[in-house]
C-alpha cells in the first residue's frame, strides 16, 4: 500500500510515491498516487499534526515541499536514493 495517512518522506505517502516512481517510472499507481497527494496538499488538509508543526525534511512539511519540487523538476537531487 503506497498511500499512507501521513505525507512525510520518511514513512509517508510522499516518500513512498517518490521511491515507487523511481523504480517504475511508467506506473499507473504512481501517477494516481501523485495526483492524490497533490490534491490533498492543495486542499490544505494533507498533514498530520506532527508533520504540520515540524519543519524537518524527513518527518515534517519540508518533505512534502521537496516532493512537490522533485515532481516539478526531476533534475533535483534525489535524497532518498543511495547512489
Amino acid at each position: 500500500r503506497c498511500l499512507r495517512e501521513g505525507m512525510c518522506l520518511c514513512h509517508g505517502s510522499c516518500g513512498n510515491v517518490l521511491l515507487l516512481s523511481e523504480y517504475d517510472k511508467d506506473s499507473q499507481a504512481a501517477r494516481e498516487s501523485d495526483s492524490y497527494i497533490c490534491r490533498k496538499v492543495m486542499k490544505g488538509d494533507a498533514f498530520l499534526p506532527q508533520e504540520e508543526y515540524h519543519p524537518g525534511i524527513m518527518n515534517g512539511y519540508m518533505g512534502a515541499a521537496y516532493y512537490m519540487l522533485k515532481k516539478y523538476d526531476n533534475r533535483l537531487m534525489d535524497i532518498l536514493l543511495l547512489d
